[in-house]
């Protein structure tokens, strides 16, 4: 590890970053997630998804799934990079949104799938991803009971006593009221439209085939 670049700082971080965009041989990569690894600076993780390292890392992992498909074998080396990826997916508190936008996850699960089953590999896939889904589920459920769930005893006693300062007989005055209004409404509209219907159609078969089929 004496060789490996250690990211104490973003400026490092940022250093770093600016290699991994050129970085197609296994070496390059390699010593690229073991300075990720170097990381312990929760702030400095944090950023690596806003900076976009966890989506170069994730095309990593689309390639290596697209190889092994192909009946490509995969190196040692590429197998640490893998491993390394997944160790440093392991120190980052991804969220939901994080996984989708990334895609991370989706390239991780399939990776793990075309794997051998004694490939070192595999496990570390398909541990991650059983971490993740989870997480996706547990939030899922916090949701859940955040904006649907039960009421607290702070909420009933403030609806009860929301409901408890209601005049009811202004409601009901005023509920009379609207509903006497729009009855008087509808029955000048309808008076108006059988006036035209008198006046166009003097044959009464002729209006009342005309009213059956304009009132449903």
């Amino acid at each position: 590890m004496s060789n490996i670049e250690q990211i104490t700082n973003l400026q490092s971080l940022h250093s770093l970053i600016s290699s991994m965009e050129n970085a197609d041989t296994m070496s390059q990569r390699l010593h690229i997630t073991e300075s990720l690894l170097t990381i312990t600076d929760k702030n400095i993780l944090d950023q690596l998804i806003p900076l976009k390292v966890i989506h170069t890392l994730s095309k990593w992992i689309h390639e290596y799934k697209e190889e092994k498909i192909r009946g490509m074998e995969i190196p040692p080396d590429e197998i640490k990079i893998i491993i390394n990826v997944i160790n440093l997916c392991q120190k980052i508190d991804f969220k939901k949104n994080d996984l989708k936008s990334t895609k991370i996850g989706k390239n991780i699960n399939k990776l793990g799938k075309a794997l051998n089953n004694n490939n070192s590999a595999k496990k570390h896939c398909e541990y991650i991803v059983s971490k993740w889904r989870k997480m996706i589920d547990e939030d899922d459920e916090r949701g859940n009971t955040g904006l649907m769930g039960k009421k607290t005893n702070r909420d009933k006693n403030d609806v009860s006593e929301n409901i408890s300062n209601v005049n009811f007989d202004n409601i009901s005055n005023k509920y009379v009221k609207v509903n006497f209004f729009k009855l008087i409404l509808n029955n000048f509209f309808i008076n108006i439209y059988l006036l035209i219907i008198n006046k166009y159609f003097q044959n009464n078969f002729q209006k009342n085939f005309f009213l059956k089929y304009t009132f449903f």
